[in-house]
This record gives C-alpha cells, structure tokens and sequence, in this order.
C-alpha cells in the first residue's frame, strides 16, 4: 500500500433561497451558493472544519483520494458512499450533512472513494478513456478499493473504525469481509449499513423491468459508451443544470424523474440544498457494475459476476459464477432501512437481515419511522437529522461508550 498526505482549499459567501416559490430565473441572482462550485476540501474547509487528504494505491492500479476531518484522539468513522456519487454526498447538505455532525459528536471522521469518480479518477497506467480503466464491478470495489481504505485508516491511527456504508457502499463491504474475514475483523468494528444492498427482488424502481433483457442490450451500450455512464464532464454539468436548475419547474421535474428510480418523498424535497446536490452528485458509473447488479436481479442470488459458462469455467472452475459466502463474514453488521425505498425495499432488507449469522446482529436493526423515507432520503431529506442522523450518532456514542 502507497499513500501521501496532500493539502487543502478555501471559501465564502451564500443567499438561499428557503422555499420553492422563491426560485425565479436563475439569472436573476435569488440563489447563490457557493457549494454548488467547490469540491470537497473546500466545502468542508468553508464550514469550519480542517480537512486531509490522501491518496492510495490499489493492488490493481486506481489511485483513490480519501478525505479525513481530522479529530485523531477520537474513534475514527468511516463513509463509504454509492454507485454514482462520491464522497461529497457525505458533505453537501449544509450544516446538517453527517460528516459534520459525526465530528461534531466526537468522531475523527474519513470519507471515501471507489474507482472512477471525479476523486479517483486516475490509474498507473490505464487513461479513463480506455475500456479497460472501467472493466470492473461492485466486487473490485470490495476487493480491491475497500481494503487499501481500510488499511489506510489502520495504519495512521491504529485504530479499528465504525464503517457506515450507502448504498454499493455497503455492497462492496460484504465482499470485503468476506473476501478478507480475518483481515476485516482487524480493521472494522461494525459495519452499518444505510439502505444496505446486497439482494435486489421485489424492486419497486423504474429500472427493475429492464431486468429480463439487459443481457441482451448490454453489448450494445457497451458498445456506445465505452464501458461507463454518467461521466462527469463541464458538458454534461452544464446539461444538467439547464435542464434542472434553470427554475422551479424543471428543478422540481428533474426531482420527480428521481424519484421513479428511487421512491416518492415530495414532503422531503429541500429546497436550500437541491441546487447543490443536482449539481453535486452525478459520477460515472462502469456498466459493469450495472450488469452485475442486474445478474443478481436475475438470479435472485448473491453471486460473483457472471462471464458466461467457458469463462466461468476459467475463472471460477464451475459453470455458474460461485455465491457469496455470508456465513464468512467476522465483522458485526447494523441494518438502517427506510420504508418506502424502492432499491432498497423493505422485503430485500428483511431477507438479508434473515441470513446474516446471528452472532453479527447483536444490535438488530433499525427500520426509520417515516413511511415515505426514500433511498435519497439518506443523504437529502429536508428532515434528515432528525429522522436518520441523530439515531446513527446515539446509537454510535452508546456502543463507543461500552468499549471504552
């Protein structure tokens, strides 16, 4: 493992605006923000907060940058975000975003960031132009990326971290204990899981119909997207804002279109931080990491991904791709679902909970009682901190307090 402290950014100014109604024309100046512009040492720097960051080298060549608000007495906590965002999701909510609010609490607080985004976008050798730079899923972020992250934080505090996953950062977190039990235990004291996704029945979302067919479309998005989605360019920004920032409308539009992937909560739009967060949070995502979502659609199963029979053969030595072993995972797990989650559904929570060996939820787990919770609603909801974050932060110091 190769890492290296680098440095630090600066800020300013905002003018909100607190309702929907009060967006005009966006060229009127209502909103301004200066979040929507900076990356993420400069947020975290412009709400009070000193920042670190460094870079790690996988064992197959990414080079990922992982920020730390620094509060290195305290027990560290790590975030992990989801497929198509990045560590900035953690940061970008204002004063109620859950990096703050951990290191306010007391926590020395680390952010994360799997291959391909705008953080960890470079490789020894591969350009991002390259098929090959994306030829990965969801289990290299476990096997490789996770564990190079995990090292990290062991080797400069000496500590074992509290690990909280969203989303894929949950996915890739059960195929890092159990890729590396031993190794896991070592590192990781618990891993909580918000919106955690590890089996995909029973999904509510507009992509589940895909589902059935996707084998036979993926050569030809393959094909007409170099192996990625949703790169993060100037142009694709600048669409992106056009189409969803230039009034309330489209922003209220762009929103909905969300939500028929992610599940209806109009009652927790925030209007202060949707400007932010549209902007914000759109990373590239490799297809194979859609493709082997979309196999453990098909299969109803946990596996590895699927390369078709004579590959498996190959690789795995058995025609189908092997399951995922949970009855090797070492690391204790804590499940926070929301209700009305339409990837994460309730059902899909309940299975895994089911089969997780019972010597790893001691805690149980936490279904949050609000019944139009959404699986955006665990970085953006209006109420967020009173419905997810002052939970995660109680339930975090009472189990910090009994191993002291």
């Amino acid at each position: 493992m190769q890492f290296l402290l680098l440095d630090v950014i600066d800020c300013h100014e905002l003018n909100v605006c607190k309702e929907f109604y009060q967006y005009p024309q966006r060229s009127d100046g209502c909103y301004h923000n200066p979040d929507q512009y900076l990356e993420v040492t400069s947020m975290i720097q412009r709400y009070g907060f000193n920042v670190e960051s460094y870079e790690v080298i996988t064992e197959d060549g990414y080079i990922l940058k992982v920020f730390r608000i620094p509060n290195p007495s305290r027990p560290p906590v790590f975030l992990q975000h989801g497929i198509t965002i990045s560590c900035i999701c953690f940061t970008n909510s204002g004063n109620h975003s859950i990096a703050f609010l951990l290191h306010q609490a007391g926590y020395d607080v680390w952010l994360g960031n799997y291959r391909g985004n705008r953080y960890s976008s470079k490789h020894v050798k591969l350009k991002t132009n390259d098929i090959a730079f994306w030829d990965f899923s969801f289990h290299e972020n476990g096997k490789y990326d996770m564990r190079v992250q995990m090292d990290l934080v062991k080797g400069i505090t000496g500590k074992k971290l509290y690990y909280i996953g969203y989303s894929m950062g949950t996915t890739a977190a059960y195929i890092y204990n159990i890729l590396y039990p031993e190794e896991a235990e070592d590192r990781v004291k618990l891993f909580i899981n918000l919106a955690p996704i590890l089996y995909l029945r029973n999904l509510k979302s507009i992509v589940y119909p895909i589902a059935p067919f996707w084998s036979t479309i993926e050569p030809y998005v393959m094909k007409l997207t170099n192996g990625v989605i949703f790169r993060r360019t100037k142009a694709a920004i600048e669409i992106l804002k056009r189409n969803c920032l230039q009034n309330v409308q489209r922003m209220l539009k762009c929103q909905l279109a969300y939500q028929n992937i992610f599940g209806y909560d109009i009652d927790q739009f925030d209007p202060e931080i949707i400007p932010i967060t549209l902007a914000q949070n759109l990373e590239a995502a490799s297809i194979k990491t859609i493709s082997h979502y979309y196999q453990v659609i098909n299969s109803d199963e946990f596996r590895h991904y699927d390369y078709g029979i004579r590959e498996n053969i190959e690789l795995y030595g058995t025609v189908r791709p092997p399951i995922y072993n949970l009855s090797k995972l070492t690391v204790p797990v804590y499940l926070i679902y929301g209700q009305n989650d339409y990837v994460s559904t309730v059902e899909n929570v309940e299975r895994l909970y089911n089969e997780l060996p019972k010597r790893l939820t001691p805690y149980g787990k936490y279904k949050i009682p609000y019944e139009k919770f959404n699986h955006m609603d665990f970085t953006i909801a209006k109420d967020r901190k009173a419905l997810l974050y002052d939970h995660l932060i109680n339930f975090l110091n009472q189990i910090s307090q009994l191993e002291e």
